[in-house]
């Protein structure tokens, strides 16, 4: 957890308040964020009577529940994107035509032309931008905040990401309180239990902050 820990503390308390408030943590310093995390992705067992696990097991867990191919040597990074992946492939198929269609034109609006990257405006579509291997740092950035925005909504967050905050309103707009049931909850229908889906939410904070533009 060290490298966690370190990379955590690099960011300032607004952002790292956000992920406080996904894994109900005591507080925004790295300690606490990193004991909540362990708090949140082991048994009490495990907790109490082990170091718990790496940063980077935590996240192949999450990921080999998914059904995501994690293999040793993958790096935190890909599969941190591969769940964001999944997860807005699972959003994405919740979705009826004209809903992708308005939240593809929502995202562009809330992004503005200059932020929106050539790799959004090519005639393969936001979908096939987003599950594309090769993301830019900006695409990962967009891609964790989509899914983050539609799995959230309900906690109300407020973050220092002023596209988190436009993203978060588009697809409001596009599906709705309901919506947000069946393309958020029910996404994690896999995960076993609330204490998964805070660590999966946190995972796909991690990853957008990671990938936040400078």
């Amino acid at each position: 957890m060290k490298k966690l820990t370190s990379f955590l503390a690099s960011k300032t308390t607004d952002e790292r308040r956000g992920l406080q408030t996904l894994l109900e943590a005591e507080g925004p310093d790295p300690k606490h964020l990193v004991a909540a995390l362990l708090w949140n992705s082991t048994s009490l067992l495990q907790y109490v009577f082990t170091d718990g696990p790496t940063y980077y097991q935590i996240v192949q867990s999450v990921a080999r529940r998914l059904k995501i191919r994690a293999d040793d040597g993958d790096s935190v990074e890909h599969l941190e994107c591969e769940i964001s992946q999944h997860l807005f492939k699972t959003i994405w198929e919740k979705m009826t035509p004209e809903q992708r269609e308005e939240l593809t034109k929502k995202l562009k609006e809330a992004m503005g032309n200059d932020n929106f990257s050539a790799a959004f405006t090519t005639g393969a579509g936001l979908y096939a931008a987003l599950m594309a291997a090769n993301l830019s740092g900006f695409g990962v950035y967009m891609l964790a905040t989509t899914v983050l925005g539609a799995l959230t909504s309900t906690l109300s967050l407020t973050l220092p990401f002023v596209a988190y905050t436009a993203v978060t309103r588009a697809i409001s707009v596009v599906l709705g309180p309901v919506g947000w049931l069946g393309a958020g909850l029910l996404t994690l229908h896999q995960l076993t239990g609330p204490n998964w889906q805070r660590t999966t939410n946190a995972i796909v904070y991690i990853s957008m902050l990671r990938n936040a533009p400078k």
